[in-house]
């Protein structure tokens, strides 16, 4: 599984996750395994989107990509999981994300949803 950082006119993405008001936008993306999810950052400020395990029941992964306004990033999803990730310049509580691949679901909150204590299990690894 790789990544790749392309123009906002790449194609062929499944899902496609928008970098807007300082926020990703959806925070949670449900998609099949096998689909390749667009990141597109449609601020004027430099955002990345980078791999986390905020939860015990995160899978492991890695990808690490900056983007500034107008550019956009795909990953791959092939293996069932919930893949958690957020933007290292603006912070896990200000900006973060999750791509659920598969019958999955996420039972606590990101740190970036209203209300979360930004905590959840194993909160290491990013």
């Amino acid at each position: 599984m790789e990544g790749t950082t392309t123009a906002p006119s790449d194609g062929g993405a499944g899902r496609v996750v928008e970098m807007v008001n300082t926020a990703f936008d959806p925070v949670t993306a449900s998609v099949d395994p096998g689909t390749t999810v667009k990141w597109v950052n449609n601020d004027g400020l430099r955002h990345d989107v980078t791999a986390a395990h905020f939860h015990d029941t995160a899978a492991s992964w890695e990808f690490s990509k900056t983007l500034s306004g107008g550019e956009s990033t795909t990953f791959t999803f092939d293996e069932q999981g919930v893949y958690e990730y957020y933007c290292t310049i603006h912070g896990k509580g200000t900006m973060c994300g999750a791509v659920l691949v598969g019958d999955v679901t996420l039972e606590k909150s990101l740190p970036c949803e209203s209300g979360s204590d930004g905590g959840g299990n194993g909160g290491e690894g990013y």
